[in-house]
């Protein structure tokens, strides 16, 4: 493998035609500029007329050859007017005209097909015909031959230069047809297609056209001929391939091998990118059954790509294009052989290696194998019996060949897609403790030694089980698991044999203390319910209730506390248990623990007088910021459930719960179904990550020594030996944010977590965090099908948004994105001022002069510095930062606020500088924004207070003259102390909070240059960010409603103003690092 993708890195190739036969085949036939009555090239019933086409044949100076540039040349025309005809008839009108003078090259049925390619838009439709009406037409002349001559040329040249051909169709119609197919000096059809030169664009469909009207002439003259001299014309049997079992090498090619396929197409460099409609072309016809299609097309391509190998290691790229006419091509001939021409050695078989050589010399050369190329080139093999042996035994050859020219990582994607042969996900040591141990011991007990006739659970049988190390000190849990096997066993016989009246009676009083009775009833119907993931997703339920519920017991550490026992607990919540492998004894088992569990409670209660109280579950808050895919309709889920059994991503043997999944959130049970699918999302990331990360024994669980991999590990940046994971490389940002945001990020909903640790009530899990994992994990299975697959998804229109939602996924969760919709927040209560109530104009009576203090002119004019300063940083056409003084704020600025939020900034591990420094910034967008609530909500009160009359004297009088000096335009009502200085804060206030709104939010869009600062800087950095979260946190004091300390806000906020402003002036803001680095944008 080693060295092979990497060979062929360099694909610039756009033809593999040489210059000279590709003007012959692209341009040639085009250069004459002449129109032709159709009339006179066929008459109405389809009789050709030879004598207007044998017009066009040119003869050189001597008379004796064919010029057979010449000819192309006046030939195209003809062909045009040819093609222009039978693209105009409807299919009923072909088959009239034409229909009977098909019959003599014995596969009448292939014209039909060819006049339907005629007029397809596949790439490779006609060329593909054109290979086969080559090949049908050599094999029907090879009949007509044997009417007079004795042994059939071998070479379709010498077939159409003999006498016997030229005594039945006439010498110029033969010259005819070289031209078109039979001399390396014509166009050459056949050779340059079947040996693999010419694209899927490089060949005139009119040629094709021209092909079919000849084969129609010909029958007409062959049964012209045939009248004339009484012959009968008899066709040879087709060849068939016999001893079809010793071609079975390989196993037969499976749609689940046909999806890695259509992505190997792209990404091996065996593939030439202008083939690549052939590659797709027989992904298709393989698939569909067409095998002769598909092969044709794969042994053009087969050889192609052994062309490109071969040129390349015998290093003579000047044998890649097709040759002229006096030389050889580089065919399968040359390509396989032992020595070069030259007799040097020739260098393929030993890159190849034997194996591969020998492959090809069975299927393609050896006399006493199939011969497939020989066989079916000449028209020697029935189309449509085709075996399918021969080609799949081809087609997954190639496969091998294609894996032979990718990088490593694909390579190593691909045999995991390729191959699931995974009947386990449990280590063997696991899967004997879970799986066998259990019922090795063959014991019976008695249920009423276990378990009271009133549900009594009788704890000295169980703990007689309990065995310990020699030590006694430690629980020995294989023993304690052997033993404990017949006991569960009966527990599980008995349970299965109440009624559900029964159980009841006996056990639901024991599980009122879970605090999710109802979950025991469900879990009762599952144990005799026949669908695979019924016990696993109970058993699940119950480990997470019981979690939430209760402390540590030795019994129960041997089923869920250890990962030296059952651990049932971990095995099922980290998806590495298939449905098959959980005995469903055990699940009894719990379920009776759990009622005497309940049993103790209560004993235990009684005794201490305690109160037993529940902490609440946790409720999922912001629902509205989790929706970003639209909701899974009825539709989609059809779709999924095709998906299941197509996509790679889902192992096999987990099937029963996507299946189980599907169901249940068509059914409502969005726990349910989340449980299930949180599940198999870690069991298949955990597939791709052990391959893209080349640690395939990471894939099963781990022994009790080690860890599991389990989502912390496949979501981290690094793996544990400190090496870059793979992973996020291989999913993509979109992806992996979604998967932080979901299950990681603090602020985000973390769903795992409190799903499994029983946190969330299972009857109110919401369908919009549902909805969300469902549709993520719907785009995730697209990532692993094939593109037939993914391209008939795609025509759905509900499945093609959510893969737009998800390729354009931002973090919602992460403190970068939370500190952006805090600053929103804030900006959006700032608004609100110039909204709030105003006394009317007529009730103010008197008026006092209000003058600004020296201090707020000071912090007007700081204001004034550091938005000047500021605005060096913006780009053209930014909110000019001195209207941050008018009043009311301006809509700009709120403009300016909302276009740098959007911008997207990288969120995916972030290093810790960059994490403390949001959390610095997220407190101080929060102080913001309580000063801003608290200013409203007093200003209203205020107001209030003003228009029921129920202020004081002074204070109404007061009230007036603040009102009576400030501009009405700026509507702001504070009555609290001396309303002069309130009035001044307030009037400074606003401008500040907007002044550092938009610092943090500057810093915020620059946050990775943090990253720039040395310790020292950064430490400073540190200081100042928190000198300004100090002067937020007062503002939140001195504004509060039962303090309105307004000259000591105009104080601290002058003080602020100044740090900040000498703080700038030293470029030491995360915006002037932006700026004088040429790798960063600053906006």
């Amino acid at each position: 493998m080693d060295g092979s993708a990497g060979m062929l890195i360099t694909d610039s190739i756009t033809t593999c035609l040489s210059p000279l036969v590709y003007d012959i085949v692209c341009r040639l036939g085009f250069e004459v500029k002449e129109s032709h009555d159709i009339n006179n090239i066929v008459s109405q019933h389809g009789e050709v007329c030879w004598e207007t086409i044998a017009e066009c044949i040119c003869y050189t100076d001597s008379g004796q050859n064919v010029d057979y540039l010449k000819s192309v040349s006046l030939l195209g025309p003809v062909c045009e007017t040819v093609h222009t005809h039978i693209c105009s008839l409807t299919g009923i009108q072909f088959e009239d005209q034409y229909a009977f003078w098909f019959q003599w090259t014995n596969i009448p049925e292939l014209f039909p097909e060819i006049f339907v390619a005629l007029k397809s838009p596949q790439p490779a439709a006609v060329p593909l015909s054109l290979m086969k009406l080559t090949s049908c037409l050599e094999r029907a002349l090879g009949d007509v031959f044997l009417l007079i001559g004795k042994e059939c040329p071998f070479l379709l040249r010498d077939l159409l230069i003999s006498k016997e051909l030229a005594e039945v169709f006439g010498q110029s119609v033969m010259e005819i047809l070289r031209v078109f197919i039979g001399s390396p000096c014509g166009l050459n059809l056949r050779n340059i297609l079947w040996h693999g030169f010419v694209s899927p664009q490089e060949i005139p469909p009119k040629y094709c056209s021209m092909l079919v009207l000849l084969t129609a002439g010909l029958g007409q003259l062959l049964k012209s001929y045939l009248q004339q001299t009484n012959f009968t014309f008899i066709h040879r049997p087709f060849v068939t391939f016999t001893n079809l079992k010793e071609l079975s090498i390989f196993p037969d090619v499976s749609d689940e091998v046909l999806s890695v396929v259509e992505e190997l197409i792209k990404k091996s460099t065996f593939v030439l990118k202008i083939m690549t409609p052939f590659w797709e072309t027989i992904v298709t016809k393989f698939r569909s059954h067409r095998y002769a299609d598909c092969i044709i097309l794969l042994l053009t391509q087969l050889e192609t790509g052994l062309r490109k190998v071969f040129t390349t290691v015998n290093k003579c790229p000047q044998r890649f294009l097709t040759a002229e006419s006096t030389t050889f091509y580089t065919t399968f001939d040359e390509i396989l052989a032992k020595q070069l021409s030259d007799d040097e050695i020739n260098n393929l078989p030993l890159f190849l290696g034997e194996p591969a050589m020998e492959f090809l010399w069975d299927f393609l050369n050896y006399q006493d194998g199939p011969r497939v190329r020989d066989h079916l080139s000449h028209g020697e093999i029935s189309l449509n019996d085709f075996p399918k042996e021969v080609a799949n035994q081809l087609f997954a050859f190639s496969i091998v060949l294609l894996l032979r020219f990718v990088g490593e990582d694909v390579l190593s994607v691909s045999k995991m897609l390729i191959t699931d042969s995974i009947t386990t996900c449990l280590s063997p040591l696991v899967y004997d403790i879970v799986c066998r141990l259990g019922f090795e011991v063959k014991e019976s007990h008695d249920i009423n030694n276990i378990v009271s006739q009133h549900g009594e659970v009788c704890w000295e049988t169980i703990a007689e089980c309990i065995c310990y190390t020699d030590s006694g000190q430690n629980v020995d849990y294989l023993k304690s698991v052997s033993l404990l096997g017949p006991v569960c066993e009966t527990v599980h016989t008995h349970i299965c044999s109440l009624t559900g009246i029964q159980f009841e009676d006996q056990y639901a009083f024991w599980f009122q203390w879970t605090n999710i009775p109802e979950l025991f009833p469900e879990i009762f119907v599952a144990l005799k319910s026949p669908q695979p993931a019924a016990v696993p997703l109970s058993l699940m339920k119950l480990t997470s209730c019981l979690e939430r519920a209760l402390g540590d017991m030795e019994i129960l550490r041997v089923f869920i506390g250890s990962p030296c026992g059952l651990n049932l607990r971990n095995i099922l919540w980290h998806g590495f248990v298939s449905p098959q492998e959980i005995p469903p004894k055990y699940c009894s088992m719990l379920v009776l623990l759990t009622a005497g569990l309940g049993q103790l409670l209560k004993s235990y209660l009684q005794q201490t007088n305690f109160t037993f109280i529940h902490r609440p579950f946790v409720t999922f808050t912001n629902l509205k910021e989790l929706s970003i895919f639209p909701d899974v309709s009825d539709e989609v889920l059809s779709v999924v459930e095709e998906l299941i059994k197509k996509s790679t991503f889902v192992l096999k043997i987990m099937t029963p719960f996507w299946e189980t999944i599907v169901t249940k959130f068509r059914s409502h049970r969005y726990a349910d179904c989340i449980i299930l699918l949180l599940t198999q999302l870690e069991t298949g990331l955990r597939k791709v990550f052990t391959t893209v990360n080349k640690c395939p024994q990471r894939f099963l669980t781990a022994e009790s020594t080690t860890f599991y991999t389990t989502f912390d590990e496949i979501l981290a940046k690094q793996l544990s030996d400190d090496e870059i994971n793979n992973l996020p490389l291989f999913l993509g940002e979109p992806a992996m944010e979604f998967l932080w945001d979901f299950l990681n990020y603090q602020d985000g909903p973390r769903v795992r977590d409190h799903l499994s640790h029983g946190e969330i009530s299972l009857n109110d899990f919401p369908k919009e965090v549902a909805n969300q994992l469902f549709a993520f994990s719907i785009v995730l299975l697209l990532r692993f099908v094939g593109e037939d697959v993914l391209s008939v998804s795609k025509e759905n229109a509900s499945i093609k948004t959510l893969i737009n939602c998800a390729n354009c996924y931002c973090s919602q969760f992460h403190p970068l994105s939370q500190l952006k919709k805090k600053i929103l927040y804030c900006e959006k209560s700032i608004r609100i001022w110039p909204q709030l109530p105003l006394v009317p104009v007529e009730q103010i009576q008197e008026a006092t002069r209000l003058e600004d203090t020296p201090e707020t002119n000071d912090c007007h004019h700081l204001i004034i510095k550091i938005s000047s300063e500021l605005q060096h940083y913006m780009l053209q056409g930014d909110c000019n930062l001195s209207n941050l003084l008018d009043n009311p704020p301006t809509a700009k600025w709120s403009l300016l606020l909302h276009e740098l939020c959007n911008k997207r900034i990288r969120t995916l591990y972030c290093p810790r500088s960059v994490l403390e420094v949001l959390v610095i910034l997220q407190k101080i967008s929060v102080q913001c924004h309580l000063v801003s609530d608290q200013i409203i909500a007093t200003t209203e009160i205020r107001f209030k207070q003003w228009m029921q009359k129920t202020l004081r004297s002074r204070q109404r009088q007061n009230y007036l003259r603040m009102l009576s000096r400030i501009n009405l335009s700026f509507r702001f009502v504070l009555v609290e102390g001396s309303p002069q200085t309130a009035m001044l804060s307030i009037k400074l206030l606003c401008p500040v909070l907007q002044l550092i709104l938009l610092l943090i939010t500057l810093e915020l869009v620059n946050i990775h240059t943090v990253n720039e600062k040395n310790i020292c800087e950064y430490q400073q950095y540190l200081k100042f960010l928190k000198s300004v979260l100090q002067y937020t946190e007062n503002l939140v004091t001195y504004s509060n409603q039962e303090k309105n300390k307004w000259d000591e806000s105009i104080n601290i906020t002058h003080i602020v103003l100044v740090k900040i402003w000498a703080f700038s002036e030293k470029k030491q803001m995360l915006i002037h690092l932006a700026k004088d680095s040429p790798n960063k944008a600053i906006l």
